[in-house]
């Protein structure tokens, strides 16, 4: 008869490591959407007010139907610039974030007392 004898190793650190990672990956994709999200209302915003410089009238005659086809236009419009962060607004938040991270940090570590 075979016999298998087990490896035992000690996964724990790998896996420690591991989830680490993960949830910072996790947390990097959730302030890219809220990023994202955050320059898609401010593209819908300045959209909507050049909109509204625009004179009505024409063709149509600016029914209800056409004011909410407008917006779901404007709202497309702003997704698709948002994807590409066209304007920049999302660069400049995450910019932002970051110092403000590395100044944490900073802080974090000039506050720690020195071990002799």
């Amino acid at each position: 008869m075979f016999e298998v004898t087990p490896i035992h190793t000690n996964f724990s650190a790998h896996t420690e490591i591991l989830g680490k990672s993960i949830e910072k990956a996790q947390n990097e994709q959730k302030q890219d959407l809220a990023l994202e999200k955050l320059e898609h209302l401010f593209n819908f915003m300045i959209i909507s007010e050049m909109r509204k410089s625009v004179p009505e009238g024409g063709l149509f005659g600016g029914s209800s139907a056409e004011k909410m086809f407008q917006e779901f236009l404007d709202d497309a419009l702003s997704a698709e610039m948002a994807k590409g962060r066209s304007l920049g607004i999302a660069d400049l938040v995450e910019k932002q974030l970051r110092a403000g991270e590395i100044q944490n940090q900073l802080q974090a570590t000039l506050e720690q007392p020195e071990s002799q």
